[in-house]
């Protein structure tokens, strides 16, 4: 009985992920709003990702005060190292969805819907300016740390 169950659940749950899938594809609001709904989870995301890499980038500056050139160089390196393939991967991850929303948009507005979804794309804009600038604060503070580690060597 219950592998009869699990199946009609299995069976319900695709049914309703093709359904809503469905109508996306031919509702090019549905489309659109799933796309900046997306956008939004990835580049927030890729936010908490990239900040708290950048965090370890700057503790490693400041960590690396008072001991030689060298250590610092190769704390700073390999948090840089754990830096780079999570930027890679948030950078195609990111360029992926927004190729799609481009695509979806441009149907929307040749199916003249387009200025009905204004405000989920200025609210879409506004939380990635927000993630956005979290992450450049992030980055210019680890790079005012390493600014300050190099002083620290000079002096």
């Amino acid at each position: 009985m219950i592998p009869k169950l699990a199946a009609l659940a299995l069976a319900l749950a695709v049914a309703a992920g093709t359904t809503s899938y469905a109508r996306a594809a031919t509702d090019p609001t549905a489309a659109v709003k799933a796309d900046l709904a997306k956008l939004v989870s990835d580049y927030a995301s890729a936010r908490d990702t990239i900040v708290a890499d950048v965090q370890q980038v700057t503790s490693a500056a400041q960590s690396a005060k008072g001991g030689s050139k060298a250590d610092a160089k190769a704390a700073i390196r390999a948090q840089l190292q754990k830096l780079r393939p999570d930027l890679r991967a948030a950078h195609t991850t990111l360029q992926a969805d927004r190729k799609q929303l481009h695509i979806d948009l441009k149907a929307a507005r040749q199916a003249g819907v387009a200025k009905s979804l204004r405000p989920d794309i200025v609210s879409a804009l506004k939380s990635l300016r927000q993630d956005r600038h979290d992450v450049r604060a992030a980055i210019k503070s680890a790079l005012q740390a390493i600014r300050d580690l190099r002083k620290s060597f000079h002096s």
